[in-house]
């Protein structure tokens, strides 16, 4: 007796002839994303299957609450190792902190939800979508990540995630654009959550190795980031307390700045710096060429409402003269907890 031909399973992507973009939605530890994706639930196989080489993959990280960065396929089909099925990925990039939000997700929900419909309404399979977002609560505007660990993404909704990263990212020339990452247009209006510089306290007890990954040491090195932690938070509750709104580093930065704040069309990037008699040298030298470094990337973000960039460079105690004098014809604001004035100085006079 002749055995009946299975007949392959058509998704929606197969009868409207488009290709998704994947969304894997996982709590794998960050150093283990991009690597590849897999599952070891049958019901996720013919998803692992259905993805083609060169197939762009998303990747949200539920512990961390935002896409995390993306990459695209490298080998044609699947393999099995270790009882799961895996597809191997290329070319990770990692989004910045807060390019694509659940927050900024939410804000844009109608969007989001009028994409599902769309999809729904020119598909024949519209109860298995796998579309990325759902309702939650029975509301839209209350969406959440599906329970799933691999959806698809049609180009609607793709569209609303790059307009929302474009938003975020300014016409930076340091940030990928979505369309260098080959993830399509984005020509759709978005609402992003109210851009207000906000400060993180910076922790005084913890000590990072060169990777940035907390480490624990009871030696100088712990001795010198608790005090660069202190630094950090006294010139920051100093500019607070001296009425100037004071943010960290934000979404769309082209690097990890310690502390900025702004006044007007001001804007002011600074660099926290611990000095010993030891490393004074050492230090300033490091620290004059982040700022200067920042303040062009700044500078050339060309970010609205900013006229000028301004770079200011914190230190524990005051240094020798000859870095005073180098900074002032640097045009770098030098500062230390008796002097924190000097990092306003040139604002103050800016306003007469």
């Amino acid at each position: 007796m002749t055995k009946p031909r299975s007949i392959a399973k058509r998704y929606w992507w197969d009868e409207l002839g488009i290709r998704p973009v994947w969304v894997e939605i996982t709590r794998r530890p960050p150093e283990d994303i991009g690597i590849d994706i897999n599952h070891d639930n049958t019901h996720v196989f013919g998803l692992l299957d259905s993805a083609a080489k060169n197939d762009h993959v998303l990747h949200w990280s539920s512990a961390l609450g935002r896409v995390y960065g993306c990459s695209r396929v490298s080998d044609a089909t699947s393999f099995t190792k270790d009882g799961s099925r895996h597809r191997r990925l290329t070319d990770f990039v990692r989004f910045p902190e807060l390019a694509i939000t659940l927050d900024s997700i939410r804000r844009n929900h109608a969007k989001i939800r009028k994409a599902e419909e769309s999809l729904a309404t020119r598909s024949a399979h519209h109860s298995s979508l796998h579309y990325p977002f759902a309702p939650y609560g029975g509301s839209w505007q209350h969406l959440r990540p599906q329970l799933k660990y691999l959806t698809a993404a049609p180009p609607e909704l793709v569209a609303i995630l790059g307009s929302i990263y474009e938003a975020r990212r300014k016409g930076s020339s340091v940030l990928r654009s979505w369309a260098s990452l080959g993830l399509g247009p984005t020509n759709i209006g978005v609402e992003l959550p109210n851009p207000q510089l906000t400060y993180k306290t910076a922790d005084e007890l913890v000590v990072f190795d060169s990777k940035g990954l907390p480490i624990f040491d009871s030696g100088e090195l712990e001795k010198s980031a608790r005090e660069h932690g202190r630094l950090q938070n006294q010139a920051a509750d100093w500019l607070k307390n001296n009425g100037i709104q004071v943010g960290g580093s934000q979404s769309g930065d082209p690097l990890p700045v310690d502390i900025q704040w702004a006044s007007g069309s001001i804007h002011v990037i600074g660099e926290v710096k611990s000095l010993k008699s030891e490393n004074e040298v050492a230090q300033m030298r490091r620290g004059i060429g982040q700022v200067l470094h920042y303040r062009k990337l700044f500078e050339e973000q060309k970010r609205t409402g900013v006229k000028q960039v301004e770079a200011a460079l914190i230190v524990s105690r005051k240094p020798d003269d000859i870095w005073v004098r180098l900074c002032a014809d640097l045009r770098i604001r030098l500062a230390w907890p008796s002097q924190f004035g000097n990092l306003t100085y040139q604002i103050e006079v800016d306003h007469h």
